[in-house]
C-alpha cells in the first residue's frame, strides 16, 4: 500500500475543502457587507429629508430643514427664496430696522412678519392696504415659537405654511415633505374646475388663499359668485355680486345684487345678515365688524348682534396723522376702546358699547403747533393714554377713561421727540415745556402701567 501517496491525496483534498470553505466564508462576508451597506444607505436615505416642491424634487441644503425634539424647523430665509418671497430683516411695520431677531417676507401681494421666541406672526394683504390706505394687520398663532438656529430664523411647518401661503404635508415614514405653492394650486384648480373664479384678474389675493382651507370661489354664467369645497360640495350658492375671503376668521364677506353686505361662515352659516351698506372686520378674535347704513356707523358682532348702534358719523381715528405712534388698530385703541364721533364731538366706548369717555371732545391727538423736530401725538403707551382735544387745549386720559392731565385751555400742544431711538413725550403749559412721563411720575405720583 502506498501510504505516502494516500497521505498526500488526503492533504490535497483537505486543502481544497479549506479553500472552498474560505471562499464560502468570504462570499458570505461580502454579501453581509453589501447588505449592511444597502441597509445603511436605505437608513440614511430614509432619515434624510426629501423635499418636493410643486411636484419636483428639490436638493435642499443640509441646514434648510432641521429636526429638534420631534419638531421640524424650516429656515425662513431659505424657504422664502425657494418659493419666490423676498426676505428682509426687521418688521414690516417698522421697516427701517436691521435687527436680525425678526424678519418679514413678501411676494408682492402680501407680507408676513416673524419674531424670534414668539408664536404669533402677523400678515398684511398689500393690495387691500393700498386700495383702502389702511394697514389692517391680521395676527396668527403658530404651534411653536420662532427659533434662532445657527444665526438664522427658523419656524415649524405650521409657521412656514401660514406665512408663505403653501400647502405642506409630511410623511414621517420616509421623511418626505411635499409642498405646493399657492400659484401652483390656483393654476391647478382654475384649469381643472370649470366654474372656478380664482384665476380671474379682478379676483384678489385673499380669495386665492381660500384654497389653502379647502375652499374655492366659484361663479356661474351670470357672474354671480359662490363657494364650494375643493371636492365640489356647495357651501355658499352662486347668488352674490362679490365674495371676499377673510383668512383670519375663515369667513366670507358677501355682497348682494342690491349692494348690501353681510358675513357667512366657512360652513355656510349666515352670521351677519346682508343688510348693510358696508361692513369691515375690525377685530377678528372677538368677531367685531364696523357697519354702516345711511351714512351712519356702528359695530356688530359675528352673531349679528348690535354692539354699537348705527348712530355715529365716524368710528376710528385717522392713523396717517400719527406716523410715529405705533397704532395697532385704528378702530380699537390699546385693544380696549373705540373712538366714536356724534354731532361733531368725540368720545370713547369699550368693545361692549359701554361709555368710557363722554362724547364732548373736539378730537383725539395733537397735530398743531408742533415744534421743529417734534411729532404729532396720539398715544402714550406707558400709561395706555390717549391725547384728547377740547376747545384750544389738550389733555391726557387713560384707555379706561381716567383723567391723567386735564384738557386745560392754555395747554398749547402735546408732541413726541425721538432721541437715540427712544420716544419722549412733551407738553407745553403756560409757555413752559415739560416731559409728560416725568411729570406724571414725579409730580402727580402716577406710575406707568407698561
Amino acid at each position: 500500500m502506498d501510504f505516502y501517496g494516500d497521505s498526500m491525496q488526503m492533504q490535497k483534498e483537505q486543502k481544497n475543502k479549506n479553500l472552498i470553505k474560505g471562499l464560502i466564508i468570504a462570499i458570505v462576508i461580502v454579501l453581509l457587507a453589501v447588505i449592511a451597506i444597502g441597509i445603511s444607505i436605505y437608513y440614511i436615505s430614509i432619515k434624510s429629508f426629501k423635499f418636493y416642491l410643486d411636484g419636483a424634487k428639490i436638493n435642499s441644503k443640509d441646514t434648510f430643514l432641521i429636526q429638534e425634539n420631534g419638531d421640524i424647523y424650516v429656515s425662513i430665509l431659505d424657504f422664502a427664496n425657494l418659493v419666490g418671497y423676498e426676505y428682509k430683516n426687521g418688521e414690516y411695520k417698522y421697516q427701517y430696522s436691521e435687527t436680525t431677531d425678526r424678519c418679514y417676507i413678501s411676494n408682492g401681494s402680501e407680507t408676513a412678519t416673524y419674531i424670534a421666541d414668539s408664536n404669533i406672526i402677523y400678515k398684511l394683504v398689500l393690495d387691500t392696504a393700498e386700495a383702502t390706505n389702511e394697514s389692517n394687520y391680521e395676527y396668527y398663532q403658530i404651534d411653536v415659537p420662532v427659533k434662532i438656529i445657527n444665526g438664522k430664523l427658523y419656524t415649524t411647518i405650521d409657521g412656514i405654511s401660514k406665512g408663505c401661503n403653501v400647502s405642506i404635508s409630511y410623511n414621517s415614514e420616509n421623511n418626505k415633505i411635499t409642498t405646493y405653492t399657492l400659484p401652483y394650486l390656483v393654476n391647478a384648480y382654475q384649469t381643472g374646475v370649470e366654474d372656478s373664479a380664482i384665476g380671474e384678474k379682478e379676483e384678489n389675493f385673499s380669495n386665492q388663499k381660500a384654497i389653502l382651507y379647502d375652499l374655492l370661489i366659484v361663479k356661474n354664467s351670470s357672474n354671480l359668485y359662490g363657494v364650494n369645497t375643493l371636492t365640489g360640495n356647495v357651501i355658499i350658492g352662486k347668488k352674490y355680486k362679490s365674495i371676499t375671503f377673510l383668512e383670519g376668521t375663515q369667513e366670507f364677506l358677501v355682497q348682494t345684487q342690491e349692494n348690501k353686505y353681510g358675513i357667512i361662515s366657512k360652513t355656510g352659516i349666515t352670521e351677519i345678515e346682508p343688510e348693510y351698506a358696508s361692513i369691515k372686520q375690525i377685530e377678528p378674535e372677538e368677531g367685531l365688524y364696523l357697519v354702516s347704513n345711511n351714512g351712519k356707523y356702528g359695530v356688530v358682532n359675528r352673531d349679528g348682534e348690535v354692539v354699537i348702534y348705527l348712530e355715529y358719523e365716524e368710528i376710528g381715528i385717522d392713523e396717517t396723522k400719527f406716523s410715529v405712534d405705533k397704532i395697532e388698530n385704528k378702530y380699537i385703541l390699546y385693544d380696549e376702546c373705540i373712538p366714536v364721533k356724534r354731532n361733531g364731538k368725540w368720545g370713547l366706548l369699550d368693545k361692549n358699547g359701554n361709555k368710557v369717555l363722554d362724547i364732548q371732545y373736539d378730537g383725539f391727538g395733537c397735530t398743531s403747533k408742533i415744534p421743529t423736530g417734534g411729532n404729532s401725538l396720539l398715544l402714550v403707551p406707558q400709561y395706555k393714554a390717549i391725547v384728547v382735544k377740547k376747545d384750544s387745549g389738550y389733555g391726557l386720559f387713560s384707555s379706561s377713561g381716567d383723567e391723567l392731565i386735564p384738557a386745560v385751555v392754555d395747554t398749547t400742544n402735546m408732541y413726541s421727540v425721538i432721541t437715540s431711538g427712544e420716544i419722549y413725550y412733551y407738553l407745553t403749559y403756560r409757555g413752559e415745556t415739560m416731559e409728560i412721563i416725568g411729570y406724571l411720575k414725579d409730580v402727580l405720583n402716577i406710575q406707568p402701567i407698561n
